[in-house]
Formats: C-alpha cells, sequence, structure tokens
C-alpha cells in the first residue's frame, strides 16, 4: 500500500509516493535524484548517507521514508546552494579530497554543520574541557 509523502529537500517541497518499507537512502538517490547521501555499509555505521533531518545528522539507510513526512532533509547538495561553503572548502582542503577521491566520509560534512549549531550555553564546562583537550 502506498502513502505519499511530502518533505522539504534542501529547502525545495518534494511529494513522493512510497512503500512503508522503503529506505529513506533509496528513495532520495532512486526516485529524488540526490546522489550525496552514498550507499555505504548499509548498517549505519560509515556514515556516507548521513544528512540533516531536521537540523539533526542521521544516517539514511536506517529510516524509513514515511518516517519523514512533514520533515526537512539537507544533503550535502543542500549545504552549498549558493557554491561551496567556506566549511566544504576547507574540509575538501583539509581531507586531500582530489587524492582519496569522492565519498570518501561523505558523512562529515553534514555532521559538522550540526556540530556548529550546537547551542555552546547548553554544553557543561567539563564537557567543554574535554572538546578542547585540558581533560
Amino acid at each position: 500500500m502506498n502513502k505519499r509523502i511530502t518533505f522539504k529537500l534542501n529547502r525545495e517541497t518534494r511529494s513522493v509516493e512510497v512503500e512503508p518499507s522503503d529506505i529513506l537512502l533509496d528513495v532520495l538517490r532512486d526516485k529524488l535524484g540526490a546522489k550525496s547521501p552514498k550507499i555505504g555499509c548499509e548498517r549505519g555505521d560509515c556514515g556516507a548517507c548521513t544528512v540533516l533531518l531536521d537540523g539533526k545528522s542521521v544516517r539514511t539507510c536506517l529510516i524509513l521514508a514515511i518516517e519523514v513526512d512533514s520533515c526537512e532533509i539537507t544533503t550535502v547538495e543542500g549545504l552549498s546552494h549558493a557554491g561551496l561553503t567556506p566549511l566544504q572548502t576547507t574540509y575538501l582542503h583539509v581531507s586531500n579530497y582530489e587524492e582519496v577521491g569522492h565519498g570518501a566520509s561523505a558523512g562529515i560534512p553534514p555532521e559538522v554543520v550540526e556540530l556548529l549549531t550546537v547551542d555552546m550555553a547548553a554544553i557543561g564546562e567539563g564537557q567543554m574541557a574535554y572538546v578542547h583537550g585540558s581533560k
């Protein structure tokens, strides 16, 4: 039994029919043409399929498509809607993208974006000391 779901993909409202068992990764790639979420381990371990779902990084291989009805999804393509961001440019430079090859650590940029939007006031002093290497 198909169900039509509607959600925002990279700031654009999209609507698609899905089966209850359709995995979000397959819907994004096969039905909607998003290519940055990569097929990797299909267990959620590698992070190649990572996107931002309502601002939180998630592994699309672990989510059913019907779960994202009325949500907002941002892929790597959506992060660079006006060209590469300074974060993406730095990531490409630091990771030696040209030498490593495409798809290597594809999920890292969405996770970094999520980390950079964390409210630092909500993080305890002990955690910040650990992050900064003083513990």
